[in-house]
Parts: structure tokens; C-alpha cells; sequence
């Protein structure tokens, strides 16, 4: 029963907080529109796709590969740089 005593009052400062948050809410213009934004999905877009940006990333062909790197046998030590 003495739990009562701060379980009330913590109970009300809570729902005065709710209702402090949702009428925030509703004077900020939070639920004036509620149907544009689901049905703004169904409008077609017919904006051309953005290019993708060019790279400078030449890539290894037959014609720039160069000679293959030699491979040292299993038993030699490669030297520390």
C-alpha cells in the first residue's frame, strides 16, 4: 500500500508528459498531411538515371599486363625490405 504513494503520482506525471508531447505534436504540424507522402510512391518518375561517374582505373589486359612476376621456388627465402 505505501508503494501507492509514489506509483499515483508517477503515474499522472506520465500521462501529463504524453499528452504535453502529443499536443507538441499536433500544434507542429506533424499530422497535418498524412496521405501525400503514401501515395507519392505511385507517382512515375521519369527523370533519366544519373550516369555513373567515370573512373581512371585502367585495368590489366593482354595488351598492358606485362610479363608475369617470377615465382620464387617453395624452398628460397624472400628477402626482407
Amino acid at each position: 500500500m505505501e508503494s501507492l504513494w509514489i506509483l499515483i503520482p508517477l503515474s499522472l506525471l506520465i500521462a501529463v508528459g504524453i499528452g504535453a508531447v502529443f499536443w507538441w505534436a499536433v500544434n507542429g504540424g506533424q499530422m497535418d498531411d498524412l496521405d501525400s507522402p503514401a501515395r507519392r510512391i505511385l507517382i512515375d518518375d521519369d527523370r533519366a538515371p544519373v550516369a555513373a561517374a567515370q573512373t581512371d582505373v585502367v585495368l590489366p589486359t593482354a595488351t598492358n599486363a606485362g610479363p608475369p612476376a617470377p615465382v620464387p621456388p617453395s624452398n628460397q627465402v624472400l628477402p626482407v625490405v
